[in-house]
């Protein structure tokens, strides 16, 4: 019979962890987060709506996070799988991180681009 310990062993790899590539991405372009509600606003004609741009303001930024960091972290994950030169399936450990704060993007789309590797 095998034991607990001899099962826990088979799944353990040996030697020490290794980072095999590290990928990056950053947004293609540049926008000017305090000035663009009031571009946005001219326009459109709409610069009297002030309380609409405020609003617009707070939620444009948190929009950009949301929807635009995910794509992000899959660009560099991908640049970072072309780097290693192996299959996805080879993959044991996905460390990613990000700045954003408001939300914990990326590992939706990231995880989604090694749908094969385990996510325990």
């Amino acid at each position: 019979m095998v034991t607990v310990q001899e099962i826990r062993q088979a799944q353990r790899s040996e030697g020490p962890a290794t980072i095999l590539a590290i990928g990056t991405a950053n947004p293609t372009n540049c926008i000017d987060q305090s000035t663009y509600a009031d571009y946005y606003f001219r326009i459109t004609n709409n610069e009297h709506e002030v309380k609409l741009k405020e609003k617009f303001k707070r939620m444009y930024k948190i929009y950009i996070v949301v929807v635009e960091v995910p794509k992000l972290g899959k660009l560099a994950a991908i640049k970072a799988i072309e780097e290693w030169g192996q299959p996805k399936s080879k993959i044991t450990h996905l460390i990613f991180c990000t700045t954003s704060g408001v939300d914990m993007p990326g590992f939706r789309s990231i995880r989604q681009t090694f749908h094969d590797v385990s996510t325990r």
